[in-house]
């Protein structure tokens, strides 16, 4: 499991993969363990792992395969429904749907990026978390700011959710600021 503090998983394996810029291969493998265990924690690292692959996956490895960002559309779709149907009632999966619908929900369509907002506000409403319900507040006042408005304690914030070594994990901790 994680060493550090991540509210996604990631492990050895996945470092590998990321290493190698082999896209495909670590979201195969997260696939096998959700189809092993069926945790919520996948299905949140599946959502955003596959957004991030094909956001910046391109962007990390210099290199942009056709079929990576296919395979990866094709994912995130798929755990948002997935997510949606089965952990609706859970703060992550909300924050981690939202959040990635909010910026390039228009990839899948219309539809989905209009729920961004709805994912968000169910986030906050279901956080148990006082420091997961400040982050969402976070993103849905700079959703709808003219100006950025910076993150309060956001250093404590960066290490209790993004502390892991994925790039997940480090793009979140680097615009957490």
């Amino acid at each position: 499991m994680n060493k550090t503090s991540s509210i996604f998983y990631f492990d050895e394996k996945l470092i590998q993969y990321e290493k190698k810029f082999e896209w495909n291969d670590a979201l195969n493998y997260l696939e096998n363990l959700y189809k092993e265990h069926q945790s919520i924690q996948i299905v949140n690292t599946l959502i955003g792992f596959s957004w991030y692959y094909l956001i910046e996956g391109g962007v990390d490895s210099g290199r942009y395969e056709n079929d990576d960002c296919k395979k990866a559309l094709v994912l995130w779709k798929k755990y948002l429904d997935i997510g949606e149907k089965n952990y609706y009632n859970d703060s992550y999966y909300n924050f981690i749907a939202g959040y990635t619908l909010s910026l390039h929900g228009f990839y899948i369509n219309q539809e989905y990026e209009r729920k961004s907002i709805v994912f968000m506000k169910n986030s906050v409403l279901l956080a148990e978390n006082a420091q997961l319900k400040k982050l969402t507040k976070h993103f849905l006042n700079n959703s709808i700011s003219k100006k950025y408005i910076p993150l309060k304690n956001a250093n404590e914030i960066r290490f209790l959710f993004f502390g892991g070594e994925s790039l997940l994990d480090k793009y979140f901790f680097s615009i957490l600021k």
